[in-house]
């Protein structure tokens, strides 16, 4: 079955965009796992399919504003098996990024207990370049545990995963959601630290992610 979607044209974003993934993903570059750094670079090919597929679904909402009952039903009926693409695949982008990191973290965590530099209280990344992962780690981890593992809160109440650096709940199963303004794959989150839900999209954990391996990749490029 093969992937049904409309790409959009190359921008020069698009273009730049996949140049920052294969820039980034040298600093996952270690011998224990050397493939960590392909891994990257397909989290990137995946990250700009999404982005078309989240360019669609915008494209798809925006026909439906002034159409009649019959035709938004139509158009839902003939989109139904895209939607759901985009749906599993936001998801599965979600868990591969969530599973690179793992693997470099532990790398990391066993190569700094051979050199025995391991604090064995720290349960993140070591402390170094990488530790800036830490929260963004610790959000991706908050919000895979439902979606990945199916371990629904309690009646009533929330199902709380110890994290790291912060203090975030997430209801039942992780609640996807679309994005009203960009139509993009999300997640509803209740964030205890505002006492609020919060929408967790995809793009902006990748957005995440770029912005600060871009970071540790310049500070390694540009020692002080």
């Amino acid at each position: 079955m093969h992937l049904k979607t409309t790409y959009t044209p190359i921008t020069n974003e698009q273009i730049e965009r996949h140049k920052d993934w294969v820039d980034i993903s040298s600093i996952f570059d270690v011998e224990e796992n050397y493939l960590l750094t392909l891994d990257i670079q397909m989290l990137g090919k995946s990250d700009l399919l999404l982005l078309d597929m989240d360019y669609q679904a915008l494209q798809n909402h925006l026909k439906l504003k002034n159409a009649t009952i019959l035709q938004q039903r139509t158009h839902i009926f003939q989109n139904l098996f895209f939607d759901e693409q985009h749906m599993a695949f936001s998801k599965y982008w979600i868990f591969g990024l969530y599973e690179a990191l793992r693997t470099f973290k532990q790398t990391l965590i066993r190569q700094a207990k051979d050199n025995k530099m391991h604090n064995a209280q720290n349960k993140g990344f070591p402390k170094g370049k990488f530790e800036c992962l830490n929260d963004l780690f610790d959000q991706i981890e908050v919000l895979r545990m439902p979606l990945a593992k199916h371990e629904p809160a309690k009646s009533g109440e929330y199902h709380k995963v110890k994290s790291i650096s912060s203090d975030i709940h997430l209801k039942d199963y992780g609640q996807m959601v679309s994005h009203k303004q960009t139509r993009e794959i999300g997640w509803q989150i209740f964030n205890t630290k505002q006492d609020s839900f919060n929408v967790l999209t995809r793009r902006q954990i990748a957005d995440r992610f770029l912005e600060i391996a871009k970071g540790i990749k310049h500070n390694i490029d540009n020692p002080s």
